[in-house]
């Protein structure tokens, strides 16, 4: 114990001289642990390190949408936009952002015509079979929230999506695009948000040495593929480089701007109400 003590009272003075010479920096010693302040994250959603800190800001930012939205009574759909599986991961995610960007403007037309305001948020993933036969299978999951109900807007999206995909010679099918009305905001929101079961994913593939085949034959995630390429797996190193080459300077999150002026309106207007007591308004 008293060995202990002389311990922690040494980093704690370490501690404090590194707070007076660094003060952009600064490290923290306690009973709780170690904390860090100051430092950069370089903020990538396929970091394993910044991946959490990504994960819980755009999950707060999503369930607030989503819970303003059902208190006013808005219309949120969960939205599954797909392309035929493949190998060319760089022309699915092409395919998929083009697509995008002109169905956002036709539905931005037909919506605007009908007086209905709209606001959203896209978010890009991909699964990997690393030893099947067409590898990546990269896809949109999408927040759209309606002010104003609509009559069939899913078949109205659905068919809007697989007719511009098709348009472009790209193969796409009706039967792979999901949208349904948003139930549970805060699954949905931690859905899109992905990387949720970070730390659950790395424990588990530590465990399981030796079964890389059985895994591999299903669909598997990002943090799966990673634990595939820690255990050497070169087929799974290979897919891992091809996603990185993609990935480059690829936006896998995008707000609409309605999204971005939502919160600050919603915020102002708590911040405004004259029930709430300034204490809780603190907190």
């Amino acid at each position: 114990p008293t060995e202990l003590r002389d311990m922690k009272g040494r980093q704690g003075e370490i501690s404090r001289d590194m707070q007076r010479k660094n003060q952009g920096m600064t490290c923290t010693v306690s009973d709780n642990g170690v904390t860090v302040s100051g430092v950069a994250f370089c903020q990538s959603p396929f970091c394993v390190n910044c991946a959490g800190y990504q994960r819980t800001k755009r999950r707060k930012k999503i369930e607030s949408g989503l819970i303003q939205a059902d208190r006013h009574g808005f219309s949120s759909y969960f939205v599954t936009l797909t392309i035929e599986r493949s190998n060319n991961i760089k022309k699915q995610v092409t395919d998929l952002f083009q697509g995008w960007k002109v169905l956002q403007d036709r539905m931005s037309y037909h919506l605007k015509k009908r007086g209905i305001k709209y606001h959203m948020v896209r978010n890009l993933d991909i699964t990997f079979k690393p030893h099947g036969h067409a590898i990546f299978h990269t896809h949109l999951h999408c927040i759209v929230i309606l002010e104003t109900p609509m009559d069939d807007f899913a078949g109205f999206l659905k068919r809007k999506w697989v007719g511009l995909q098709t348009k472009q010679g790209v193969k796409c099918a009706l039967q792979g695009q999901h949208i349904e009305l948003v139930e549970d905001k805060r699954k949905i929101s931690r859905y899109v948000s992905k990387f949720e079961g970070l730390a659950k994913e790395l424990s588990y593939f530590a465990l399981k040495e030796g079964k890389v085949n059985k895994l591999a034959r299903d669909s598997i995630g990002y943090m799966q593929l990673l634990g595939h390429v820690s255990q050497g797996d070169e087929k799974s190193i290979s897919v891992y480089r091809q996603f990185l080459l993609a990935m480059k300077n690829c936006r896998t999150v995008s707000f609409s701007r309605s999204w971005e002026r939502r919160d600050e309106y919603e915020a102002q207007l708590f911040l405004d109400l004259p029930f709430i007591q300034d204490e809780e308004v603190e907190k």
